[in-house]
């Protein structure tokens, strides 16, 4: 992958306030591949059980299949997501989440993601399709203008 499109990927990845509230993190980014990790913590990502919620697994699945097609210089946004919850987790583990292009079409990028805890067993499995809204530009430089930022 060019180093621009990696620095750039993971700027857009950081300004997500989402993201950050979260603290997923990437882990590895490849074209075509990424691999994110997130902590659990019981007043984030847990809901009234002790377990991980739903909706903290799927903006995790979301978030790596999304990123996946990023790796292609492509801005995109999800059409739709098909999620399946195997087992779950508590507070303390760190889930990692996988994500991968299966395949990219004109206007189309089809992914697939998996979720396992630090012990390697499989949270979640996810399928995921996502629309392209046009190309990843590389960021410009803040200009000076006669002393002016």
């Amino acid at each position: 992958m060019e180093i621009w499109l990696k620095n750039r990927i993971e700027e857009i990845f950081k300004d997500n306030p989402l993201s950050s509230m979260m603290d997923i993190h990437i882990s590895a980014l490849d074209v075509g591949e990424v691999t994110l990790t997130m902590p659990i913590a019981s007043e984030i990502h847990t809901n009234v059980y002790g377990f991980v919620h739903g909706g903290s697994l799927f903006t995790l699945v979301d978030s790596v299949m999304g990123i996946a097609g990023l790796t292609t210089g492509n801005l995109v946004v999800t059409s739709d997501i098909n999620i399946r919850f195997i087992t779950n987790s508590k507070k303390g583990n760190m889930l990692t989440a996988s994500g991968r292009i299966i395949h990219k079409g004109k206007d189309t990028i089809i992914t697939e993601a998996e979720i396992r805890d630090k012990r390697q067993r499989l949270l979640v499995k996810a399928q995921g399709s996502y629309f392209i809204r046009g190309q990843i530009k590389a960021a410009v430089p803040a200009q000076q203008n006669d002393g002016q930022p």
